[in-house]
């Protein structure tokens, strides 16, 4: 079930979902662990976002201005990741000292995670610009 921002802790209080797929920086902002206080200790990204453009108006850009968008994309997308990662660390320590319990994923179902997020974000995407997954 998709869910916004705001939706989650209402879902999760009244038993509407027991589950759901964020950033540790938000479920700390949010204060979700109050509620959920399991997680994996699986990295699904550092930084989940994009920009979404129509295939109409990206087709009417021409080719070396995308190719300088997406370049300046994973310029900010890197020059970013250091800070994200920190404060998703930061996150996780201040709610475990509230309550909130790390799970460590055994090897073999790690892997078996990577493979499948591998394959799907090949489905979608240019794969070479997952290597952290």
């Amino acid at each position: 079930m998709a869910l916004g921002t705001a939706d989650i802790m209402v879902q999760l209080q009244s038993g509407g979902v027991d589950a759901f797929v964020t950033s540790p920086l938000v479920v700390a902002s949010n204060q979700y662990f109050a509620v959920a206080n399991d997680m994996t200790d699986l990295k699904w990204a550092p930084f989940v976002g994009g920009l979404i453009v129509s295939r109409k108006v990206w087709d009417s850009i021409g080719a070396d201005v995308r190719a300088r968008l997406e370049q300046a994309a994973l310029e900010v997308t890197e020059s970013y990741k250091d800070e994200f990662l920190s404060a998703d660390a930061e996150a996780i320590s201040v709610m475990k000292r509230h309550g909130l319990s790390v799970h460590e994923v055994a090897a073999d179902a790690r892997e078996a995670w990577r493979q499948l997020v591998r394959k799907g974000v090949g489905s979608f995407s240019d794969p070479g610009r997952h290597q952290h997954v």
